[in-house]
């Protein structure tokens, strides 16, 4: 279903994405990921498994690493399909709204 959301909103959707927006991002996601260790060391619990150092350690590291790149990754893709959507089919050209006053 989120898919589904997705590509509509990908379709008639007019919003632009901008590159500052992934610092944004990836802000938000060491964020995360910092909260996830305050929650270790104020309660002594994982939030998840995989992040536990003494059980996998270079798969902790891979996850740390992997994860941002996969979302810079997700980010370019998305950004380059929507200037190829607006250079295809341009603002004005779209679905127009009409206000009354």
């Amino acid at each position: 279903m989120n898919s589904v959301l997705v590509i509509i909103e990908f379709l008639f959707g007019r919003v632009r994405l901008y590159l500052g927006y992934w610092i944004v991002c990836i802000i938000v996601l060491a964020l995360y990921l910092g909260m996830a260790y305050l929650v270790h060391e104020t309660q002594n619990i994982w939030v998840y498994n995989f992040l536990d150092p003494h059980k996998e350690n270079a798969h902790v590291a891979a996850y740390i690493v992997g994860i941002p790149v996969a979302e810079t990754v997700v980010f370019i893709v998305m950004w380059g399909l929507i200037h190829i959507r607006d250079w295809i089919l341009p603002r004005g050209k779209g679905v127009r709204v009409v206000t009354t006053a």
